[in-house]
């Protein structure tokens, strides 16, 4: 995750009143989606919205969210909770771009969406896609018994071990970078990287937010370090 900004309007006690009551109702979300390439499930945006809906509109309070612009690198999506009384707030999110198409954009809008929308409900769904890409959680286990009951090697498990290994690197390089050049430079080999391991683009956006996250720490915009990586990366492939 990248550049954020939140705003409210001047009173918000009837709106966070029926969105504490709104917390107490609400259930967790489903989890229907799969990852294939971990072999996990997890709950993807509609079974955040799904989980969200009636409960919301019990308590007078409505969820919108919309991607109201987008560049090279970044997405910015939106979110706004609101109350019938008229109080409000918002959240603007820039999402980085793992891929600049169609299908990379639409990604990266349905990631934000969700973890912005949960995070704004303050609602959480039991999703161990991120703890299995750290090798960590209760999947972790079951994964590799059954890698071990299985006859002939699998190139798909072998696959999911060589991204595990490559992101459990990359987040290691990630905290050694520490000024504006270097997070540039890491920023064109994480993505090589990732490419070559055959991330997914979820996989690849979230990780690209945690390099954003690095960059906030050292004070830095994510965008610009990002803008002048792409930039390098042309002279090269043009020298």
């Amino acid at each position: 995750m990248t550049d954020m900004d939140v705003s409210m309007s001047e009173q918000c006690g009837e709106l966070f009143t029926a969105l504490a009551a709104f917390q107490g109702e609400v259930t967790p979300p489903k989890k229907t989606a799969s990852n294939p390439h971990f072999k996990s499930k997890f709950a993807d945006l509609a079974d955040v919205l799904e989980a969200v809906r009636a409960p919301l509109a019990k308590h007078g309070l409505s969820l919108t969210q919309m991607a109201v612009g987008a560049c090279e690198t970044h997405v910015r999506v939106v979110t706004i909770v609101a109350h019938k009384s008229g109080q409000w707030f918002r959240g603007a999110l820039d999402m980085p771009l793992a891929q600049k198409t169609p299908q990379g954009v639409g990604s990266a809008i349905s990631y934000a969406r969700r973890y912005c929308a949960m995070a704004a409900l303050g609602i959480a769904a039991e999703d161990d896609d991120g703890e299995r890409a750290e090798n960590r959680g209760p999947g972790v286990a079951k994964a590799a018994q059954a890698q071990q009951t299985q006859a002939a090697p699998q190139q798909p498990q072998q696959a999911n071990q060589d991204l595990v290994a490559t992101l459990t690197t990359l987040r290691r390089e990630l905290a050694a970078q520490s000024d504006f050049d270097s997070l540039a430079k890491f920023h064109t080999h994480a993505r090589a990287e990732l490419a070559k391991a055959g991330a997914p683009e979820r996989v690849r956006a979230e990780f690209l937010g945690e390099w954003g996250a690095r960059c906030q720490a050292l004070k830095l915009n994510p965008r610009v370090v990002a803008d002048a990586a792409f930039a390098r990366a042309k002279e090269g492939r043009a020298a």
